[in-house]
C-alpha cells in the first residue's frame, strides 16, 4: 500500500511515447520557476563578482581642423568599480543555453578626463583635466550562458 503513489510515475514512464518508440532508454527533467530564478541568482551574481573592479583601457582623439587648430581628448584610468542588477531580470531557458535578460542595471565608474587646444593661428593653448565619476543606467543587459552537455 506505501509504493500506491509511485504507480502514476510508473505508468507515465511505460507508456511515454518516446521511450516506446524508440526502444532507447532516457531521462528528462523539468526545471521548476524556483530553480531557474536560483540559477539566475548565482549566475548574475558570478558575474557581478568577476567583473568588479575592472579596469578599461583609456580613450584618446586628436582632430586638426584647417585653420583652426587642433584638439586632443583622453579618458584614462576607467575603472568600473560597482555594478548592480535589478530584481526585474528573467531567464529563460534554450535548447543549448540559458539566456538571462538582466533589467535595470546600474554602473559606477571613475575616470580621468583631459583636453588640450591650441591653435597656430592665436597664441593660445586651452587645455584642463579632472577625475569624474559616473553612474550609468542601462535599461537592460542581454547575458548568454551556454550549458556543455
Amino acid at each position: 500500500m506505501a509504493n500506491l503513489h509511485l504507480l502514476p510515475l510508473l505508468l507515465l514512464a511505460l507508456l511515454s511515447p518516446a521511450g516506446a518508440a524508440s526502444g532507447e532508454a532516457h531521462a528528462s527533467a523539468v526545471v521548476a520557476e524556483k530553480g531557474l530564478d536560483f540559477a539566475k541568482g548565482v549566475l548574475i551574481g558570478e558575474a557581478v563578482r568577476s567583473l568588479t573592479p575592472l579596469r578599461l583601457p583609456g580613450v584618446e582623439k586628436a582632430v586638426r581642423v584647417p585653420f583652426l587648430g587642433a584638439i586632443r581628448v583622453a579618458a584614462t584610468n576607467i575603472t568600473l568599480f560597482h555594478l548592480d542588477v535589478g530584481d526585474d531580470s528573467a531567464i529563460h531557458p534554450g535548447d543549448t543555453a540559458l539566456v538571462v535578460v538582466a533589467s535595470g542595471v546600474s554602473a559606477n565608474l571613475s575616470m580621468a578626463w583631459s583636453y588640450y587646444y591650441d591653435s597656430w593661428l592665436f597664441p593660445i593653448e586651452i587645455s584642463d583635466r579632472g577625475t569624474a565619476s559616473i553612474l550609468v543606467v542601462l535599461t537592460f543587459c542581454l547575458v548568454l550562458v551556454l550549458i556543455v552537455a
